[in-house]
């Protein structure tokens, strides 16, 4: 079975974000390129794991998005980003410091 179709098999089953849409057809080229191409591996394989860890979509990569435990910070709900992190971060401050 050809990488590019476990990949496609594999994106079906999770749930992508709009903004996630580059990465993961960035994940299908470097698939399609170690499917021509197998001795581009060495190369192109980390760039693969990268992209699929940026979605969540290893072990490390759910580590990271889910945190310890495998549940998700907010309650199941929509997944926050590295933005919405330092904002929350920034109201707790303020509020701890009264402005």
């Amino acid at each position: 079975m050809k990488l590019s179709e476990v990949l496609s098999r594999s994106l079906a089953a999770v749930t992508l974000r709009p903004e996630d849409e580059a990465a993961a057809a960035l994940a299908r080229r470097y698939a399609d390129v170690l499917d021509s191409e197998p001795d581009a591996l060495v190369k192109v394989g980390p760039l693969l794991l990268a992209c699929l860890e940026s979605l969540g979509m290893t072990a490390k990569g759910r580590a990271v998005v889910l945190g310890k435990g495998g549940q998700r910070g907010d309650g199941g709900g929509k997944q926050r980003s590295a933005l919405d992190e330092l904002r929350a971060k920034r109201e707790t401050r303020a509020r701890k410091n009264g402005t």
